[in-house]
Formats: structure tokens, C-alpha cells, sequence
């Protein structure tokens, strides 16, 4: 099942409360690095948040969550520059 990419935290919200799986994972990982993007924040920004100390998750988790948001930020922007690329 194909889920769109939430645009909006209540979207984002929405997707959250749908039963975890990998799908659901990539399809919120793209909505908050989108949403990011669209509040000015940086890569750097996000993973601040993600690092940053809480009840949630193990730093090792938390370590990870950084990582995967870094490679999936650099393949989006690659997919957006070779997109724009063939627009021209």
C-alpha cells in the first residue's frame, strides 16, 4: 500500500498512528525532512533534534535515526537536482 507524503503535521500525525512498518517508516522520514525544509530548518537542524536526550529512544537508536535521515536528505536532494536537471 502506497501512502502519500504527509505536507503537514496533521498529516504526519495521521501516519503515525497507523500500524508500523517499513513503508510507513520511509513515508514519514520523506515528510519530515520535507516539512523541515519547509520551516528553514537544516540538515544539521534535524539532526539535532533527533540527537537530543530523551525517554524515546536509545542513543544507539537515536544515532541511527541520524544516520538514515542524512542519506535519505543527500537522495532526496539528488533526486530533486536530477529531476530539475531534466525539466530544463
Amino acid at each position: 500500500m502506497a501512502y502519500p507524503i504527509p505536507t503537514n503535521r496533521e498529516e504526519l500525525l495521521t501516519l503515525c498512528r497507523q500500524p508500523a512498518d517499513s513503508e510507513i517508516l520511509a513515508t514519514a522520514i520523506v515528510g519530515i525532512i520535507q516539512w523541515a525544509r519547509t520551516q528553514g530548518q537544516s540538515l544539521a537542524d534535524l539532526q539535532a533534534e533527533i540527537l537530543t536526550e530523551d525517554q524515546l529512544l536509545e542513543p544507539e537508536q537515536r544515532q541511527w535515526l541520524s544516520e538514515l535521515l542524512l542519506k535519505t536528505w543527500q537522495q532526496l536532494e539528488t533526486t530533486s537536482a536530477t529531476h530539475s536537471a531534466e525539466s530544463s
